[in-house]
């Protein structure tokens, strides 16, 4: 006991005893400065002692009242009527014989729901309320009643989105008081705008041209019911091999790059050269000099070597001498061989001999000499029936001039 007792002291004995001792030694070395205290000798000078007794299953002053039935052997303590001595409910804890279901606890003397959420959903303690095997969760606090900044919902297992700022969401709603950082849609910024994906990119990947003008699935940015024309699945982001122009609608064709390689699906560049007689780098053109699609066939004679329409091979500038508009690759009616610069022989009815070869098909003249029709056949009667062939050396004369030279 610290300080100096009272010299008159009430001492309330609350049990059945048989006897009372009192201690009050005076060990080696004791000071005191209490009034009238004696450090060497120990006194206690009892002024009254005052027994009260009442049967065991009664109490109060007088015994007038019977000890509560919760009380175990509905024995009491004799002033209060209190359990001190046990419950019958071997499941109370207190000497008011309180007992709580799991998932309660006593708060001013009355069974009350555990406020938190403990590990395991095992239930609080029924006196204290506390979890004594922690909280559940992300749960915190005394009773693990708190939910921590950065989490929300119903079981604080629901992290914070993306707010701006940093900011920690509401803990009830998880709503983001100040907005969203980036592509991150309202109001909880746990999901991403629409025409967005990528959760582990911040939300920083735009969907592609998905069919229809439909939206890319959040988390892969897959578009699930396929692409707009020519665009490569399942994201609908490059063109199909042999398109370009991704950034707008990949209906571009690739050129004829070389060994039939695909074009760079944006820029339509084959980047490793093309297939002969087109030009880098998109190699759609054909070289000056061919024409057609496939750029494999030759130019004609164009008049002054100008080039041909590298579509259809037509010389809009005309042809060299003697050959046929437009592609000025045929020659006229009446001449043949490759320049065009021979004249065709006496065909019969003055017909066009064949322009590669100079061959009139469907015969010569009279008096002219298959295939070409050129040589004059003359019949003279002599002693020895001879007859005599005559080559025309200029085939221009005509054929009555010849035989007049001829005979002369």
């Amino acid at each position: 006991m610290s300080g100096c007792p009272p010299p008159i002291m009430n001492v309330t004995v609350n049990y059945v005893a048989q006897g009372i001792v009192f201690i009050n030694e005076r060990p080696f070395g004791y000071t005191s400065s209490c009034h009238g205290d004696n450090t060497q000798y120990v006194g206690i000078e009892i002024c009254e002692i005052k027994v009260m007794g009442c049967d065991s299953n009664r109490y109060s002053p007088g015994c007038y009242l019977r000890c509560p039935s919760k009380c175990r052997n509905s024995h009491c303590d004799v002033f209060n009527g209190s359990c001190i001595h046990g419950c019958s409910n071997p499941n109370a804890l207190t000497v008011d014989c309180i007992a709580c279901l799991d998932g309660q606890y006593i708060s001013n003397r009355t069974c009350v729901p555990c406020q938190g959420h403990c590990k395991d959903g095992s239930p609080c303690d029924k006196i204290t309320g506390r979890c004594d095997n922690g909280c559940s969760g992300h749960w915190t606090g005394e009773y693990c009643e708190k939910c921590p900044p950065g989490y929300y919902g119903n079981d604080c297992d629901t992290k914070c989105g993306k707010c701006a700022g940093n900011e920690t969401c509401d803990g009830i709603s998880g709503v983001c008081p100040k907005g969203c950082l980036g592509n991150w849609q309202e109001p909880k910024c746990n999901d991403c705008k629409d025409r967005f994906y990528g959760y582990d990119i911040d939300c920083a990947g735009k969907c592609g041209h998905c069919k229809n003008n439909g939206v890319c699935t959040k988390d892969t940015g897959y578009c699930v019911h396929g692409c707009d024309f020519n665009f490569q699945e399942p994201r609908c982001q490059v063109c199909k091999p042999r398109f370009y122009n991704s950034t707008r609608d990949c209906t571009n064709r690739c050129g004829y790059c070389k060994n039939t390689a695909a074009c760079d699906n944006e820029s339509g560049h084959c980047r490793d050269g093309c297939e002969l007689h087109f030009i880098d780098p998109f190699c759609q053109e054909c070289s000056d000099g061919y024409y057609g699609d496939e750029c494999q066939i030759a130019c004609g004679n164009c008049l002054h070597e100008k080039r041909c329409d590298k579509l259809n091979g037509t010389c809009y500038h005309g042809c060299k001498d003697h050959f046929k508009e437009l592609e000025c690759t045929v020659c006229e009616d009446g001449f043949y061989n490759s320049r065009c610069n021979s004249k065709c022989g006496n065909c019969v009815n003055n017909a066009p001999c064949d322009t590669v070869t100079g061959e009139c098909r469907n015969g010569c003249q009279p008096h002219f000499e298959p295939p070409l029709c050129q040589a004059i056949i003359l019949s003279i009667t002599s002693s020895k029936e001879k007859m005599l062939r005559v080559l025309i050396c200029n085939p221009y004369h005509s054929s009555e001039e010849a035989k007049r030279n001829l005979l002369t």
